[in-house]
């Protein structure tokens, strides 16, 4: 099955057209890696699938439904970081997971299982802007993991960390490749790719 269909994708500004043609499917499971250098329309792809944007022409499907209609299934990391600084760890998560729907109760008990499994239990009190930036992205990594979530889709999520933090990201990111969750990975970097099971070039 496909997690995600896209077929004869457009997406101008004006007369400035960023995505042509673009065609890509990708199975329910699967970690696919998309490659391409800074202005190849990567980051403008992966925003329609995410609903943030509306492409021109073509067809875009989550699941077989719309991306606004299937915006339950999808967490989405973009490149720029959007937790919120002043709160902690715990709270930012319960914040999401209240923003899903869930119950305060259920909020607190996810946020702590989902800070155990990408190993923050121990800075759950801490305030967001003492992170470090692996850290940080391992956080915003976690608001893709809350259940009911079918489609992980990531924007250049390793800019600015050291390598280190990059293994210990991409170390979670392996953990979800036995499970049902399709990962969609952009990246102009070869090295980042490396755990994909699919590659494709835009």
């Amino acid at each position: 099955m496909n997690a995600i269909h896209v077929e004869g994708l457009t997406k101008s500004y004006g007369d400035n057209e960023v995505l042509k043609g673009v065609h890509l499917d990708i199975r329910e499971g699967e970690f696919f890696a998309l490659m391409g250098p800074n202005g190849s329309g990567k980051t403008t792809l992966i925003s329609i699938l995410a609903s943030t944007l509306i492409p021109t022409s073509g067809k875009v499907e989550i699941y077989g439904r719309r991306p606004q209609d299937a915006r339950e299934l999808v967490g989405y990391v973009p490149q720029s970081n959007f937790t919120v600084p002043n709160l902690t760890g715990k709270e930012n998560l319960i914040y999401f997971a209240r923003l899903l729907g869930h119950s305060k109760a259920q909020a607190a008990k996810l946020a702590d299982d989902l800070l155990a499994r990408i190993g923050l239990s121990e800075d759950a009190g801490k305030r967001v802007s003492a992170y470090s930036g692996g850290m940080r992205k391992r956080l915003e990594a976690a608001t893709a993991l809350f259940p009911g979530i079918k489609v992980m889709l990531l924007d250049e999520p390793t800019t600015g960390l050291d390598p280190s933090a990059r293994r210990r990201f991409f170390g979670l990111i392996q953990d979800l490749r036995g499970e049902a969750t399709c990962i969609l990975l952009v990246t102009h970097l070869g090295s980042d790719a490396e755990l994909a099971s699919r590659v494709g070039l835009i």
